[in-house]
This record gives structure tokens, C-alpha cells and sequence, in this order.
């Protein structure tokens, strides 16, 4: 077996960081990081090399108050490890695509659990501007 590389790909062929605008949370550390624009061609690698702190990471999120976590990828193998870490309070963890399932109904389905979770949701944005009547029901 051939020895990897000891040194990070050239920085030319990734792309420059730019600052998040929600929360980021490495899981080379751990911890949350207040700059995110830090994570560059170095951190990335370094990302590949170690071993994954996720569990350290998702509590860093919880412990600052994060409940909501929406894994975008076409098989969220993520979103059961994230639901299992111990907590004393379940977190919503929505699952936007599911392999060959990834069209309007399948996001609409996981922007309302994400409702459905008290995740505010610009639902004119979903139906072109127009939302629905809703129907009349006793209550």
C-alpha cells in the first residue's frame, strides 16, 4: 500500500473560504468557529487526516442553543447520528433528499417538518408569492 501524501493538495484548485452565515461547527476541533472564513485549504485537509470529532461538534451546537439541524445531501447518513447523540432534549434533525427522491415534494416535506419543528418558513417564497387559502375546519 502506497503512503498518502504529507502535505495538503495545492491551494489553488480549493476554493477561498467565505464567512457563513449560520452557525459553523468543525469537526476537526469540535468547537464552534466564530470566523469562518478560517477554514481554508489547511483545515480541510486536516479535516481528511483526523479522526471526526461529530459527536463533539453537535453538542457544541446544542450547548449553544442550536435545536434545528437540516443535513442537504441525497442520503443523510448524518441525520440518525446527529438524533442519537445523547441530549436531554430531542433536536430536530429534517432530511431534505432522500436518494431518487429529491424533487419539490420531497423539499416541500422537509421545510414543513421544519415548521412543524417552529422553524419560521417564507412560505410565499415555496408557492411563487401565493399561499394558499387555507380550508375552513372546526376547531
Amino acid at each position: 500500500m502506497a503512503p498518502r501524501p504529507s502535505r495538503p493538495p495545492p491551494r489553488r484548485q480549493i476554493p477561498s473560504p467565505v464567512r457563513a452565515r449560520t452557525p459553523f461547527c468543525s469537526t476537526v476541533t469540535g468547537d464552534p468557529l466564530a470566523d469562518t472564513t478560517v477554514p481554508g485549504a489547511d483545515h480541510w485537509y486536516r479535516n481528511l487526516r483526523r479522526t471526526a470529532r461529530f459527536e463533539q461538534a453537535t453538542r457544541a451546537l446544542r450547548a449553544d442553543g442550536h435545536g434545528t439541524c437540516v443535513e442537504a445531501s441525497p442520503h443523510p447518513i448524518l441525520a440518525p447520528a446527529i438524533a442519537n447523540t445523547p441530549r436531554e432534549e430531542d433536536p430536530a434533525v429534517i432530511a431534505t433528499l432522500r436518494r431518487h427522491d429529491g424533487g419539490r415534494r420531497r423539499f416541500l416535506t422537509a421545510v414543513a417538518k421544519a415548521h412543524a419543528h417552529g422553524v419560521p418558513v417564507e412560505w410565499g417564497a415555496s408557492f411563487d408569492g401565493h399561499v394558499p387559502d387555507l380550508a375552513d375546519h372546526p376547531t
